[in-house]
């Protein structure tokens, strides 16, 4: 657990140091809430990632970070709500290893798993074996 919250805190910064830079182009980001989307069930790894990570960006960006679950299909319901959202940067996904196979799983994807979405940060690594 130690590990995790080492891994979390290191992702918080770097995603807040990428969005700092955004910030300095923008005017005053962030100045409402974020939304951290991720498409799995509440308690599951993703969950747990983004609320963890979603409260060391708060603290670090002064807004409310908004861990939301759009469970299904494999993260695809989420993945496509994010990638037909604003890209203003107030809707984050936490993609997952999911997000790189499901266009090898599904015929038509309603979204662009690499085009539609600007990659901030690796957060975790969760070895499997």
């Amino acid at each position: 657990m130690r590990m995790f919250a080492m891994m979390a805190r290191g992702a918080a910064i770097g995603c807040a140091l990428a969005l700092s830079v955004a910030a300095a182009a923008a005017q005053q980001y962030p100045n409402r809430p974020i939304k951290f989307v991720q498409g799995f069930v509440a308690g599951g790894n993703a969950d747990a990632i983004t609320r963890v990570l979603g409260a060391e960006l708060s603290k670090s960006l002064g807004q409310p970070v908004i861990s939301e679950a759009r469970v299904g299909a494999g993260g695809n319901i989420a993945a496509e709500q994010v990638a037909r959202g604003e890209p203003d940067g107030y809707t984050l996904l936490l993609a997952t290893t999911a997000h790189v196979v499901s266009p090898a799983l599904y015929k038509k994807l309603n979204y662009d798993p690499v085009n539609d979405f600007a990659f901030i940060s690796s957060v975790t690594n969760v070895p499997f074996l």
